[in-house]
């Protein structure tokens, strides 16, 4: 077939968002949300019970940007604002995201508010913390049906040079909202070293309600009458000092994590683990379709890097860059994943608190001290 080279990108562009990304009346096909590869930046967006949880206000800017060989790829874009507030318990969050797919053909738009209530209690020294967060949100999809290319458009010889009888859904943009809602346990313990050891263990379930804003369907760009499934997270982590160099030195710290996702008939699993010396955190993660090791599937491993950097007494700024590569052929045909984030800190002590000039009490939440962020992991509680 002779086609020329633009046209066959365009034409395989059109296979991938027609095959992967839309919501098909068939059983093999399912629409599916976007996913962070460094999820342990981007909490709330899996859970909305993390909200606040780094104990300060907290701004995270996240970029991403896949299949770099494939005409347009998925590029997705965040940012968020989170902060917690000691005198009530509660963390509030607002996120925003934006995921393209075949260079902007495609077009996912989401915001979301979060709300976090957590409930602390101790049992000698150890501070537990249950944390219930629930998270309503909005989402707005758009597809530009004429930068696709349908098969009766094309000529063997000539490419793309009939109309084509495909009639497209008129109600575009597609708007729908829904709730989000999850648990996470969070367990605070001393060690030898006075800088506390934590667990972290979470479940969510993300559109529990889909909710239609316009008269079309609830999630589908073909008029199909079908809803957005829902997206179940698992989440694992354990955050503990290992060692210290000598008796005036940095500590080093260990953090294995797990994570589970799953939506419709598709699933994931990251499991990996990264070290922090100082400033510096070093990182490797593996991710499959199943949770345990399968060659078979689509699999990938995740390097990953960051930096922490005091800016000032009550202000830190982390930075994290990850790189996923794929064992199997689609590494060489379709390029890897890169993804960036930075999250910037301000330990305020609660806006509200200041506002009511509110005490905290003595069951606080521990927080990072944000402006030491090689020495101190977790401020002790008063």
């Amino acid at each position: 077939m002779n086609v020329e080279p633009c046209l066959h990108k365009r034409i395989v562009l059109s296979l991938l968002l027609l095959g992967c990304c839309m919501t098909f009346n068939v059983s093999v096909l399912e629409a599916q949300d976007p996913a962070f590869s460094q999820y342990f930046n981007n909490r709330t967006y899996s859970n909305p019970a993390f909200t606040g949880i780094d104990g300060a206000l907290t701004f995270t800017a996240a970029y991403r940007k896949q299949w770099s060989k494939v005409p347009g790829g998925f590029t997705t874009q965040s940012v968020s604002v989170e902060d917690f507030e000691p005198c009530f318990n509660s963390g509030l969050g607002l996120f925003v995201m934006q995921d393209t797919e075949g260079e902007g053909i495609l077009r996912t738009q989401m915001a979301a508010l979060s709300y976090a209530y957590v409930i602390p209690f101790r049992q000698g020294k150890t501070l537990h913390n249950v944390r219930l967060g629930f998270s309503p949100y909005w989402m707005q999809k758009d597809i530009d049906w004429n930068r696709l290319i349908f098969s009766d458009q094309l000529d063997p010889k000539q490419g793309a040079i009939y109309p084509t009888q495909f009639q497209p859904f008129e109600d575009i943009p597609v708007n729908f909202g829904g709730l989000n809602a999850g648990f996470v346990y969070r367990r605070d313990k001393p060690t030898r070293w006075k800088d506390d050891s934590q667990l972290s263990i979470g479940v969510a379930v993300n559109h529990l309600l889909n909710i239609s804003f316009n008269t079309g369907p609830i999630e589908s760009l073909q008029g199909l009458d079908t809803g957005l499934s829902p997206r179940i997270s698992a989440f694992l982590g354990f955050y503990h000092p290992i060692f210290r160099m000598t008796n005036k030195r940095y500590l080093f710290y260990v953090t294995p994590q797990f994570k589970y996702e799953s939506q419709g008939k598709i699933q994931s699993s990251s499991l990996g683990a990264t070290i922090r010396y100082e400033s510096m955190t070093v990182g490797l993660f593996y991710q499959n379709t199943t949770p345990f090791a399968d060659w078979q599937n689509t699999n990938a491993f995740v390097a990953y890097v960051g930096v922490s950097m005091g800016v000032a007494n009550n202000q830190a700024i982390d930075i994290g860059l990850s790189y996923d590569t794929n064992p199997g052929g689609l590494r060489s045909r379709t390029g890897g994943v890169f993804e960036v984030s930075i999250k910037y800190f301000i330990d305020n002590n609660g806006l509200f608190c200041k506002l009511f000039d509110m005490g905290s009490g003595d069951n606080r939440v521990h927080c990072p001290p944000v402006g030491q962020p090689a020495k101190r992991r977790f401020r002790q509680t008063k």
